[in-house]
């Protein structure tokens, strides 16, 4: 929640900043010395970053200075969110949100409209204590870096809907994860190590181009659901069918 000043939103104790229907924000002003006091607070704080100035079904949050926020903010979210993020990639110093435990970046403009992310920072794979990891919907992101394998605490790992052509070989060490998805991209392919994550329970990757899956898949014990619709694939391998508590929806 905030605290109504002047007929605006002040960030003080806020965990949410999502903008409620009806359009009851009128706008946030993200200044440096309401930051700043966020900070002395030392509140653990679930930031909401919106780069659009569209309105849809509620009013949107003022487009901020992300450096700025990245700047003051980084030592107290546990969860971000970026809407529409409207550069490259983002900062290298996103792996010092030491705290962050959820991580969503999510392109939200009307259809048509060019999502400009192509790439994530490797400093990514900083972040030792994230759980959940999100990024939908960026189709110029066609790759992903070495360093997301270094995501030890990840349980929950989507990229979906954008455009990554091949997973790095690194996502094997990714002990701890239960749920990947990679829906909606265009892999032709993936690594073996992908029988690596002996933790994994669902495993989502429809809407792709795959011609194969790796028999390593046949590792994945704990697996219970398998997502293969929409892609290229001709056969299963026999190790995967022999997983017993499995469901394959194709």
């Amino acid at each position: 929640m905030g605290e109504k000043v002047e007929d605006k939103t002040v960030l003080f104790r806020c965990y949410d900043l999502t903008a409620p229907g009806g359009g009851g924000y009128r706008k946030i002003p993200l200044l440096e010395s309401e930051l700043n006091s966020l900070k002395e607070l030392g509140a653990h704080c679930h930031c909401e970053i919106y780069h659009s100035k569209h309105l849809r079904k509620h009013r949107w949050i003022e487009e901020p200075d992300i450096t700025l926020l990245f700047t003051a903010y980084k030592g107290h979210i546990v969860a971000l969110s970026i809407y529409s993020q409207n550069s490259k990639t983002l900062p290298e110093t996103i792996s010092e949100f030491t705290h962050l435990l959820e991580l969503f970046i999510i392109w939200t403009m009307p259809h048509g409209e060019k999502a400009p992310l192509e790439a994530l920072p490797s400093s990514i794979g900083g972040l030792k204590n994230l759980r959940v990891f999100e990024v939908n919907n960026y189709r110029n992101l066609t790759h992903l870096p070495n360093t997301i394998g270094d995501l030890q605490s990840v349980r929950k790992l989507n990229i979906i809907f954008c455009g990554v052509r091949s997973i790095p070989e690194s996502i094997g060490n990714l002990k701890s994860l239960e749920e990947l998805g990679l829906s909606g991209n265009q892999l032709t392919d993936l690594p073996k190590s992908i029988g690596d994550l002996l933790s994994l329970k669902v495993l989502s990757l429809e809407g792709n181009g795959l011609v194969s899956l790796p028999d390593s898949i046949g590792n994945l014990t704990h697996l219970r659901h398998l997502y293969i619709s929409k892609n290229n694939l001709t056969s299963i391998p026999q190790a995967i069918l022999d997983l017993p508590s499995l469901e394959i929806r194709q």
